[in-house]
């Protein structure tokens, strides 16, 4: 290795690892090479800690710039509404009232008023389950659950109580002539869902999730559709208990395997969700009400071939012999394999009220 020099470098010649001084003083130019590199390898490690505890890395100034982000995102989605900021220790919980596989819902008392909690299981982002929260607060829609609160924290929305459950379990119950305090026509019913998404789809909203369960009933008659949006803001990615019918490049969205008797056609196999999307599901609900069954209750062939016939549009719901023929040609319009084919909400509702 040769000196560093400004004019002609002689060698350093090294006695026992040190320098021979004879060689230094004979070039006076010449700078050991030994003192440069102990100065590299002394000062360049300090530099390098300094650099470690003094300057954020890329990655670190990333994850806190989005986590200001979401913050900021945050702070706004509550100034920007009305929506209640709850205390989770405010809510006293009375019992269990449904467990599903992105959430729970238990019945609590809060401010000595009855409501239900829905716990959600799934991760979510804070940020845009603030924002679903807002969009639901703000429909104020007599035939949609109302949204009272929020504890962001703990992911819990707290919900109105509705007394008698769901329009599956009256459904069922009737089919087994069980006494039922709710006497309200299949025709009101149909008429309170079918006003309900028209509120939903007035705000560019879609249900998505549209099914018996997910209609609640009330001792006062109250008829209010549930659920809104949130298996699409929870959609886990296992697929192991979801319909997993279509392409694999065209699945925007999956379905619980006990929804997909609801799910129109093109979204099993993989279209985006649509306000006719929800003009399915509804027509579905119209064989409910008809038969008092579950859609498909009957069907003799196995599961996955079930689906793929609702997929390719070969099977439909049944409905029953003695349905009027107006009602049975309004579920069927509704349920046609062609979603440019389907009445909008409007339409529906006037055949409603012309009958009602």
């Amino acid at each position: 290795m040769g000196a560093l020099c400004s004019g002609p470098c002689s060698p350093v010649r090294m006695k026992g690892g040190e320098f021979d001084e004879e060689t230094c003083n004979e070039s006076p130019n010449v700078t050991p090479v030994c003192e440069v590199v102990v100065f590299a390898m002394v000062v360049e490690p300090v530099q390098a800690v300094r650099s470690l505890t003094t300057e954020p890395t890329t990655t670190q100034q990333d994850d806190k710039k989005k986590l200001n982000k979401q913050t900021k995102g945050q702070e706004k989605v509550w100034k920007d509404t009305t929506l209640l900021k709850i205390k989770a220790k405010d809510l006293v919980i009375a019992g269990a009232l449904s467990n599903g596989i992105y959430s729970f819902v238990s019945k609590a008392k809060y401010n000595d008023q009855l409501v239900a909690v829905k716990t959600i299981k799934a991760a979510v982002n804070t940020t845009k389950l603030l924002n679903h929260a807002r969009t639901l607060h703000a429909l104020q829609s007599q035939y949609n659950l109302q949204l009272i609160g929020i504890t962001c924290n703990t992911h819990k929305m707290v919900f109105e109580y509705m007394d008698l459950g769901s329009l599956s379990t009256l459904l069922s119950a009737k089919r087994l002539k069980k006494k039922q305090p709710f006497k309200v026509s299949s025709v009101n019913v149909a008429l309170a869902i079918a006003k309900g998404l028209q509120d939903l789809h007035n705000h560019n909203i879609i249900h998505g999730e549209l099914n018996s369960r997910n209609v609640l009933l009330s001792s006062q008659g109250q008829i209010k559709l549930s659920d809104c949006g949130f298996a699409r803001l929870t959609m886990e990615s296992n697929t192991s208990s979801k319909c997993t019918v279509g392409s694999k490049k065209k699945q925007k969205h999956r379905y619980v395997a006990s929804d997909c008797f609801w799910t129109a056609p093109e979204n099993l196999a993989g279209e985006a969700l649509s306000r006719q999307s929800d003009i399915y599901s509804f027509g579905v609900i119209l064989s409910e009400l008809d038969t008092l069954e579950m859609p498909y209750a009957s069907h003799d062939i196995s599961y996955l071939q079930l689906i793929n016939e609702i997929q390719t549009g070969k099977r439909v719901p049944n409905l029953s012999a003695s349905c009027e023929i107006w009602y049975h040609t309004l579920a069927m319009k509704c349920m046609v394999f062609n979603p440019q084919e389907r009445p909008s909400i409007a339409e529906i509702i006037r055949v409603l009220e012309h009958h009602n």
